[in-house]
């Protein structure tokens, strides 16, 4: 969906993903004697959506008769080829030993962002009400293993060990950013120039989610031969090991904007602040797990292990290990100010405007003591404690907006850069796609464009093709 992205580091990620992914027991039990892993199946999805309405110039209303309007993101789908599928997960296919071939359903997608707006003509100006899905990012998976069993001993050994199970896993997690706006602008009719003065207020709301569970059933037989005599222990495990965590943050802000002549200014003023709530996973494995890295261990293949968790009563009483991982560090929210000067060079037809961005976009939730479960351990892949975080780098926007008839279009150049996790400016790695640095990031193209039929009833599609790419339809309805 990026189309800055190297295809080659596209499919190595993809690639990455499914050996971890698919599956985390093939790896975990790698050298246990006697498994026998049937085939998973594997569902995933991301949506991503981005809502260009939100730039829109709150200048440009209708004085003299009502509006609504109403449009939508149309969500297109993305699926990669069985061949490609195919190609990623050939190093994994080969565990399982069902014979079925692995098939994972995996779809991008973009998402559904809407956007409401009412305009009235009144007092001389317009009043404005609008409600936008300005951004969202959702993601949902579900991964389930029908059945695995183990065998690890000869029947003719003293010990035995019969195991067999089952593993369900479902996770979702979105975030994302709406805004309310109440707005107002007057015309100043009496002047002989073009002018006129507004301010909207913005209440934002933004919103990260997660929930998942990871589910667990094992059973079987640990069997010991003591004295001629067979003692056969049964086991059971039914483990449900849900992942909460749930960040809610809501701000007001103020847009001012003002037209003089054939120039306009439009100020909208941003902020930093910290979203309160909490993030947890608490989870139990069979005592023959390792709690912090989930795997099986190696001795579970010995006579001694299992002989003396016979006789410790481990397996009678269905031992296991639980942890709790919680953070209730709040989550920092940044958003940067944009100032942006336009020039009306043909009113209502050609212009040309500059943005200034002040500040960075960032999303960020640190907790160096993330990870312990236990005193003195820590959950392996958490050693660092939990670390998210993301910014995004935007300035220096440049726009040609044209209008002809009842077509339009937008062709620019913005700088554009982003961190995600541990790795720094991303765009400026990929300098064979965008070379030309600019700003504080690489030069990236902005280009859109669109029409609208009709008169009182009128239909719109818009296609926005860089940097983010989207497709839109909607409704303008004129009382």
């Amino acid at each position: 969906m990026f189309f800055w992205i190297n295809k080659e580091d596209v499919l190595n990620f993809l690639k990455k993903i499914s050996l971890y992914v698919f599956f985390v027991l093939s790896i975990a039990t790698a050298q246990i004697d006697g498994l026998k892993l049937d085939t998973p199946h594997l569902n995933a999805s991301l949506g991503i959506g981005f809502n260009y309405d939100y730039l829109k110039s709150p200048l440009d209303v209708d004085y003299d008769g009502a509006k609504g309007y109403y449009s939508i993101n149309i969500p297109i789908k993305f699926s990669p080829s069985q061949n490609l599928m195919d190609g990623l997960i050939a190093d994994v296919s080969k565990n399982f030993s069902e014979g079925e071939r692995f098939s994972p359903n995996m779809a991008a997608k973009q998402f559904a962002n809407t956007t409401i707006r009412v305009e009235v003509p009144m007092l001389l100006g317009v009043a404005s009400f609008s409600y936008i899905n300005v951004m969202t990012v959702k993601y949902e998976n579900a991964l389930g293993v029908p059945g695995f069993r183990i065998t690890p001993f000869d029947e003719n050994d003293d010990v035995d060990l019969t195991m067999l199970g089952n593993l369900n896993n479902s996770l979702k997690f979105s975030f994302g950013w709406e805004s309310m706006t109440f707005g107002y602008v007057y015309k100043f009719d009496k002047l002989k120039i073009p002018a006129a003065i507004g301010l909207n207020l913005h209440r934002h709301r933004f919103y990260f989610n997660a929930s998942g569970n990871i589910n667990i059933d094992v059973f079987g037989n640990a069997d010991q031969k003591i004295d001629m005599v067979n003692l056969s222990i049964p086991f059971d495990y039914s483990l449900r090991n849900p992942i909460y965590g749930e960040y809610s943050l809501e701000r007001w802000t103020p847009t001012f904007f003002a037209r003089f002549w054939n120039f306009d200014f439009i100020s909208r003023i941003m902020f930093t602040d910290y979203a309160k709530g909490a993030l947890s996973a608490k989870y139990a494995v069979p005592f023959f797990v390792n709690a912090s890295n989930f795997m099986i261990t190696d001795s579970i293949n010995e006579h001694k292990y299992i002989a003396d968790h016979i006789k410790n009563g481990d397996f009678m009483e269905s031992r296991k290990d639980t942890a709790m991982l919680l953070t209730n560090n709040k989550m920092k929210w940044q958003m940067p100010s944009v100032f942006t000067f336009k020039f009306n060079i043909i009113p209502e037809h050609f212009s040309v405007s500059y943005s200034k961005f002040v500040g960075k976009t960032s999303l960020e939730l640190v907790d160096t003591s993330f990870g312990d479960y236990k005193e003195g351990r820590k959950v392996d892949f958490l050693a660092s404690g939990l670390n998210i975080k993301t910014n995004v780098y935007v300035d220096h926007l440049i726009l040609i907006n044209g209008k002809i008839r009842r077509f339009y279009g937008n062709l620019g150049i913005v700088s554009l850069d982003l961190d995600l996790l541990d790795k720094k400016n991303l765009l400026g790695e990929v300098r064979q796609y965008y070379p030309v640095p600019y700003g504080k990031g690489v030069m990236v193209p902005v280009l859109s464009a669109g029409g609208i039929v009709g008169t009182k009833f009128q239909f719109l599609m818009e296609f926005d093709i860089l940097p983010f790419p989207a497709l839109k339809t909607g409704l303008v309805y004129n009382f």
